[in-house]
């Protein structure tokens, strides 16, 4: 990070912003999935490692929320840069630097379940904003299909087309920056020399039980890879509070 708040909350937001058009509306390569984009922040922001925690851990609670029909899903690319922007920005105000990839690990562990708690209301703004971008998109739509008699019909066609992308794109950069940047100034504040017990990655362990059983839900399961999963979750839980 730049260490100018301001200015690494608008980058990190344009990043945000360009991934999340690979959600739906252009590319669609899973690199807006949080296993790719949170990881991809994080290193912009300055941590890889936080990122891959935020991203494991978000990509195993939302597996099994999808974009099918007319539903609008949890905005899953919005949540992976709010709560990796939220970790990095604890992890330094915490004093631990990027030269220990280790301490990164262990502290992203405890600080990614309060991450997410304070990320997953705020992030209803980013499936409002979605929300509004696919409704300004419709009236879009309506103009290109007006356009096809036309002469240029086709140059029009691959405008209206570019329109759309930029809406989905203002929409989206304008609602991360707005909360990306006061989140990270308080995030900052609070954490400022902060040190967390030990006993705080237990809701790390908890996190991620929850999202492997929503993954498995997600995926289905037989009742032999449930006793598997249900004794990997107790030694977790064990090695984390022992």
């Amino acid at each position: 990070m730049s260490g100018n708040l301001l200015f690494d909350a608008i980058f990190i937001s344009f990043a945000g912003a360009l991934l999340s058009l690979d959600r739906t509306a252009a590319f669609q390569t899973m690199a807006g999935r949080p296993l790719v984009s949170a990881p991809i922040i994080g290193y912009l922001a300055g941590s890889v490692q936080a990122g891959l925690v935020v991203g494991v851990t978000l990509e195993l609670l939302l597996m099994g929320d999808l974009p099918v029909g007319t539903y609008v899903p949890s905005h899953e690319t919005g949540l992976a840069v709010l709560a990796t922007a939220v970790t990095v920005a604890a992890i330094n105000a915490m004093g631990i630097r990027p030269f220990n990839p280790v301490g990164y690990v262990y502290t992203s562990m405890a600080i990614v379940p309060l991450a997410l708690i304070v990320s997953l209301p705020v992030a209803r703004a980013y499936r409002f904003a979605d929300t509004l971008a696919r409704r300004f998109n419709a009236l879009i739509f309506h103009l290109a299909e007006r356009s096809i008699g036309a002469q240029s019909g086709a140059i029009n066609l691959v405008k209206f087309n570019l329109y759309g992308l930029v809406v989905f794109f203002a929409a989206l950069w304008a609602a991360f920056l707005l909360t990306v940047f006061p989140l990270m100034l308080i995030t900052r504040s609070l954490f400022s020399g902060a040190v967390f017990p030990r006993f705080l990655h237990s809701a790390f362990a908890g996190t991620i039980l929850l999202g492997v059983a929503s993954a498995l839900t997600a995926v289905g399961t037989s009742r032999k890879e449930l006793v598997f999963f249900a004794a990997g979750a107790l030694a977790s839980i064990l090695m984390t509070v022992i």
